[in-house]
């Protein structure tokens, strides 16, 4: 009997601190709200004050990476107690980046307004050369990325023509790009070039599809107009692959809504002869309507 009394004794000393032991971690764990915070906002365009969607949304020190919705609302949450710069990115507009603390488990507001850069990029425009009056898409609306019938279509869509040149026994053997107002028919807009950007990583006047992709600006522009964009056509071309070729720099001078000008860059991707030997060439545009020098969506 006394060796079970002993045991007992044992037994109850061996666990009493365990048992506080654990109180006490529970205790000290709900004290701690680290975790329980959220960063919300809405993002809006400085400009027109709408609301925009598909803004992506990050923070640093990082939480998660979301998306605005179409009320320009986003939601984080699970957040712990501390300072954050969160991040808004949306292509075609410029980063912002504001502040948000947050304190005891709290929300924190992150609202912000995003400017538009300006930056419109058109793809895969397919310009055309033939002899058929009515059907001849060689002019191209640059301001709004389409091609158009240079016979038909109203005069001040036309910013630039693809013309031939003809060799002695009047045969097409090269083609260029030229001033919508130089066309013999329904002249449109004046257009100046130019000269081909060099590439600063090769030290030639060609450019992948990456690079092109990639150019964030006209980089070895004076900012002069008048001094910079002199050409009203660009240098002659004949057929080329898909590969290395031109980027052409472009300002539309017939199109002066904007100050200081409508700026551009044209890159010659790829050309091919079609159906009835037609000449056809597509061309990639980046255009800034603002006249900021600036060609990369997310700046």
């Amino acid at each position: 009997m006394l060796n079970m009394k002993k045991f007992l004794i044992v037994m109850l000393l061996s666990i009493t601190p365990l048992y506080f032991l654990t109180i006490s971690g529970c205790e000290s764990t709900s004290s701690v709200k680290n975790g329980d915070g959220v960063i919300r906002g809405i993002i809006q365009d400085s400009t027109s004050s709408s609301n925009l969607d598909s803004v992506i949304i990050s923070t640093t020190p990082a939480t998660k990476t979301v998306m605005t919705t179409s009320t320009g609302a986003f939601l984080i949450s699970g957040v712990s107690d501390g300072t954050y710069t969160v991040t808004a990115r949306k292509p075609g507009y410029f980063t912002r980046t504001v502040t948000a603390v947050v304190l005891d488990a709290d929300t924190a507001t992150a609202n912000a307004k995003m400017r538009f850069t300006g930056v419109y990029t058109y793809n895969g425009l397919t310009v055309q050369e033939n002899n058929a009056i009515y059907t001849n898409l060689s002019a191209v609306n640059l301001y709004n990325g389409v091609v158009i019938n240079e016979f038909t279509a109203n005069d001040p869509n036309k910013d630039i023509q693809m013309r031939n040149s003809y060799d002695s026994l009047g045969a097409s053997i090269d083609f260029y790009l030229r001033s919508g107002d130089l066309a013999k028919v329904r002249a449109g807009s004046q257009t100046f070039f130019g000269a081909p950007l060099t590439n600063p990583k090769t030290g030639l006047q060609t450019f992948t599809k990456a690079e092109f992709d990639t150019l964030s600006s006209i980089y070895d522009f004076t900012g002069n107009l008048n001094t910079y964009f002199t050409e009203n056509a660009t240098a002659t071309f004949n057929y080329f692959p898909d590969g290395s070729n031109a980027v052409y720099p472009f300002f539309l001078a017939g199109r002066n809504a904007a100050t200081p000008g409508v700026i551009g860059v044209i890159y010659l991707r790829n050309s091919y002869f079609g159906v009835g030997n037609y000449f056809y060439v597509v061309i990639d545009v980046k255009v800034n309507r603002l006249g900021y020098n600036i060609f990369n969506g997310n700046q």
